[in-house]
């Protein structure tokens, strides 16, 4: 850099430039700072507020449905003809097994979305069902005869579809006499999976079911293909938000990744009646996609609110420090005159001199 150019740089217009583009510097960009940082918090925010709303209906809507299957398989075990074969088994062990089968396919014309009832001894010996096919499945499915309430437990249907499996004991004189057991349909669970309203184009609902080997995916998932009942999400992924979930581990998280290895904003939430865990997620990019747009119109306004601030700064300083060069240059020919007159001879004592010679 040469002499001149470092003068100019360090000259006293230059460094006043400098005070005021630092002083005028430092507040824009703290003012920048905080208001991004308060736009992304309050996306951060909004989001997880639709997530907790959207994961609260629906989880209603899932303890409606679980509700429903106990309600319909109690109100089975209240049958009478069903009750006078189970307690007639010991005293007549012919049971009429095609009255049986027509007793169940009767009430299953009660609900729309059963798709099986089955009647059990206390043994789990099958003695009617409205599907024939249902006990080769059940034990397909490892389940084996019915010892205990369930609620709603997803196994695959006859239809090769999800179906949820309740049972519920036949009391009678205070003593279980046998089990009912009921399937209905589960297509109102993939139908609340696959509303994506709210969610976006990155948002999505898994629900699962605790099981011995982790957590097995009940409805579609919407970026994995045929997930239903297929994928299991090993319980030694303690950290994954849908093993979390089956745990009754609930709440939001921000700084998490999904099966995709997207970062994601999510909540979960347990049913207890069920065992089930219901995450609701979606991609950060996407929550916080407002935030890049206002980011990016915050800086293009601090750069053109710099550049105003410099070119006023530059006018400013020009007009007040032009005058001033100008009485400097002035006040420094006034001195530098001063001292010529000082020792340059006047022509009045010049001829003075000149004519005294003469004479």
């Amino acid at each position: 850099m040469s002499r001149s150019a470092l003068r100019r740089l360090t000259s006293t217009p230059s460094r006043l430039m400098c005070a005021v583009a630092i002083t005028a510097l430092i507040p824009l960009l703290g003012v920048a700072a905080l208001t991004i940082t308060h736009q992304r918090d309050a996306a951060v925010e909004s989001a997880f507020e639709r997530l907790d709303g959207i994961a609260n209906a629906q989880v209603g809507q899932l303890d409606r449905l679980i509700t429903s299957d106990i309600e319909i398989s109690e109100l089975r075990t209240s049958n009478q003809i069903l009750r006078t074969a189970l307690s007639s088994i010991d005293e007549t062990p012919n049971i009429d097994s095609e009255t049986l089968v027509t007793t169940l396919a009767s009430l299953m014309q009660s609900s729309d979305r059963l798709v099986n009832i089955s009647l059990h001894q206390t043994n789990g010996e099958l003695l009617a069902s409205v599907d024939e096919g249902a006990p080769d499945r059940y034990r397909a499915e490892g389940l084996g005869p019915p010892q205990q309430d369930q609620s709603s437990l997803m196994l695959v249907g006859a239809n090769g579809q999800p179906s949820a499996y309740s049972t519920r004991p036949v009391i009678i004189d205070g003593q279980i006499a046998g089990w009912i057991s009921i399937e209905t349909d589960s297509s109102p669970i993939a139908d609340m999976v696959n509303d994506y309203s709210g969610l976006g184009p990155t948002g999505e609902t898994s629900i699962a079911r605790q099981t011995e080997e982790g957590a097995l995916i009940i409805p579609p998932m919407r970026f994995k293909d045929n997930a239903a009942l297929e994928v299991m999400i090993p319980a030694s992924n303690a950290m994954a938000l849908i093993i979390l979930a089956v745990n009754g581990v609930e709440g939001r998280f921000e700084n998490t990744v999904d099966y995709r290895q997207q970062e994601v904003l999510a909540v979960n939430r347990y049913l207890p009646s069920a065992d089930w865990g219901v995450v609701v997620k979606m991609d950060r990019s996407e929550a916080l996609l407002g935030v890049s747009t206002f980011t990016s119109t915050v800086l293009v306004s601090l750069l053109v609110a710099m550049t105003l601030v410099l070119i006023l700064s530059l006018a400013i300083i020009r007009s007040i420090w032009t005058p001033v060069r100008e009485v400097i240059a002035s006040a420094r020919a006034v001195s530098g005159g001063d001292q010529n007159e000082a020792h340059r001879p006047t022509a009045a004592s010049s001829s003075g001199s000149q004519s005294r010679l003469i004479r």
